[in-house]
């Protein structure tokens, strides 16, 4: 089931929900040393892991 969440803009900011369309930028920042010292290793190393991430670990807590 698809359900759609809602944006939210300002005249300076645009907060949209995450899809898979933002995976390239999301593995290379999850790969960042400065993440894997504040954040820790997610274990996200390929698309698919990222895809199954933002599945799991961001979708899926939002219809929680």
């Amino acid at each position: 089931m698809h359900q759609e969440y809602k944006s939210f803009e300002t005249e300076r900011l645009l907060i949209q929900p995450t899809t898979e369309l933002d995976a390239s930028f999301i593995l290379e920042l999850i790969n960042t040393p400065k993440w894997y010292q504040y954040m820790g290793d997610y274990k996200v190393y390929t698309h698919n892991d990222v895809l199954k991430y933002i599945h799991d670990g961001i979708t899926i807590p939002l219809n929680k």
